[in-house]
């Protein structure tokens, strides 16, 4: 998918609506439209990607503690 028709990049740009979880410099994270539970919420790289396996290990770094943080306040949350 190319950068300019991806919604989720539309959403990194404020350009569709979302309700933030998370955000840092790097990393979005917002409550899922379609949720399968209560929380469920999608943790996003703001430079676009199409995979996860496509981000610098540094990347995924950030990427990954950022899921594991928003997990564990959600886990505590909705317990």
């Amino acid at each position: 998918m190319k950068k300019e028709n991806c919604i989720l990049c539309q959403v990194v740009k404020g350009k569709l609506p979302s309700y933030k979880v998370y955000e840092d410099s790097k990393i979005l994270g917002i409550l899922d439209i379609n949720p399968i539970t209560k929380g469920h919420c999608l943790i996003i790289p703001k430079k676009h990607s199409v995979w996860f396996t496509d981000l610098t290990s540094d990347e995924g770094s950030v990427f990954f503690k950022a899921v594991l943080m928003v997990s564990k306040k959600l886990k505590k949350a909705f317990r």
